[in-house]
């Protein structure tokens, strides 16, 4: 039983964060922003930076996962000695060497297969980052191509494992990040931002671009197009139903990951429920 609650609960919070990305979309393509620096391409690039765009333009990006570990981490048992993993930190290796084990975490969920999720991997660009003073920390953006047959099925599967590894570590909201790519110029140039030419830097390698061909000797052309069977996308299509069904309801209840407990928001509660329609969008958005 408690593992139904949890899947529901999962499958809820998916659909939850795919409606967001998606009215995040559609309000970013219809608000112009003049002050918007990587999307208008206002700022300064470097004919260093200008070749890592123009290839990271001929790959087609569908989505963007921005992956900041945890200050707390995580704490977990190897050989009988508490270890705390997926923490942030200031050093460089040891920040990628947690974000290949956490990739290689999501790839696994989102294939639904331990050992040949190579083949039926999500593809990536990825940029590693350091945040400005004072935390020096290292993020991750990943800019990931759509090789389905369907990108709300696609997008819905990259957020249902988003919250199955939320679920399962007890991450925060806030440690992974999706948004729908509406402007693949603008995006390009914001995650090259921190790029520079190897030859001018000293003391680490900076801010660097990767791949599957680096982080997993994963090749591009061994990875098979993705293929969503129509109850699948039935199946989405239900639980989006079911979503604006109880979605009221839904929003009242808070999870309780330490007592694993759906705890009732009392403020929410007390308001009137009201469905969304989502005036956003058309109904035919959605037929999948």
């Amino acid at each position: 039983m408690n593992n139904q609650i949890s899947n529901l609960y999962i499958n809820l919070k998916a659909i939850d964060m795919l409606v967001r990305i998606l009215e995040i979309e559609h309000y970013n393509k219809t608000t112009p922003n003049p002050d918007a620096v990587y999307r208008n391409q206002i700022n300064k690039i470097t004919p260093y930076q200008l070749a890592w765009i123009d290839h990271l333009l001929q790959f087609g990006i569908s989505a963007q996962l921005t992956i900041t570990l945890p200050r707390k981490g995580v704490k977990t048992k190897i050989r009988n000695k508490s270890v705390t993993v997926y923490q942030i930190s200031r050093n460089q290796y040891r920040s990628m060497d947690c974000y290949r084990e956490l990739v290689k975490e999501l790839e696994i969920i989102f294939t639904g297969s331990y050992n040949n999720w190579p083949r039926k991997a999500f593809n990536f660009k990825g940029a590693l980052e350091q945040s400005d003073e004072p935390d020096l920390i290292w993020h991750i953006h990943l800019l990931v191509k759509d090789n389905s047959d369907n990108k709300i099925c696609f997008l819905y599967r990259l957020c249902w494992s988003v919250q199955k590894l939320i679920y399962k570590y007890r991450f925060d909201d806030n440690v992974m990040d999706i948004q729908s790519i509406y402007n693949e110029k603008g995006i390009c140039n914001y995650i090259c931002k921190q790029i520079k030419n190897h030859r001018n830097l000293s003391r680490n390698e900076g801010s660097y671009i990767f791949d599957l061909v680096t982080m997993f000797r994963i090749k591009e052309k061994k990875i098979k197009p993705i293929k969503f069977h129509p109850i699948y996308k039935l199946k989405i299509l239900i639980y989006f139903g079911l979503y604006l069904k109880v979605k009221g309801w839904f929003k009242a209840f808070i999870y309780n990951p330490i007592d694993k407990l759906l705890v009732v928001d009392k403020r929410h509660y007390r308001r009137q429920f009201e469905i969304d329609v989502l005036p956003y969008f058309d109904s035919l958005y959605f037929g999948i």
